[in-house]
């Protein structure tokens, strides 16, 4: 009797410690996901000459990558069918993109790769239910990705 008393007592103590580490866990990799996202449209617009474009939609979980149009006129449009164009996100894990300047009227929100290797300077925010966050920092000149904690809410 004694040791199932001790096993309930530990295990009461241990979940709400695992909870936290599982949704910490779902949140580094969405970030990983989103690193490697950023990286692979980076590559493709140096290695093709044309800009591209991640589109994160927070409602649906998803993100893409958009060849961005090359001229005036041209529309934008998914990548190929034999190429991978984005995935899902984690529903536990809440997504902000904050751009440092708005994408102009009519233009889909979303952050550019220039063929030059520059990008919209912009923030990825990643939030769990448990408050931590982290902030996936894009440097405009280099493209390079890279993430720092937040402080809990």
């Amino acid at each position: 009797m004694v040791v199932i008393t001790l096993i309930a007592v530990l295990t009461a103590v241990i979940l709400p410690e695992m909870r936290g580490t599982l949704e910490e866990t779902a949140l580094r990799s969405a970030a990983r996901d989103l690193v490697s996202a950023c990286q692979t449209a980076n590559s493709r617009a140096v290695a093709t000459g044309r800009p591209q474009q991640l589109v994160l939609d927070a409602s649906a979980h998803r993100f893409r990558i958009e060849t961005a149009p090359g001229g005036p006129g041209e529309a934008r449009r998914p990548r190929s069918a034999s190429e991978p164009e984005g995935g899902k996100l984690d529903p536990r894990i809440a997504v902000e993109v904050r751009l440092q300047e708005p994408p102009p009227p009519g233009a889909p929100a979303g952050i550019e790769f220039q063929a030059d290797g520059t990008v919209t300077a912009a923030d990825i925010v990643l939030r769990d239910r448990t408050g931590f966050g982290l902030v996936l920092r894009l440097n405009p000149v280099t493209a390079r990705p890279t993430l720092k904690e937040m402080a809990r809410k």
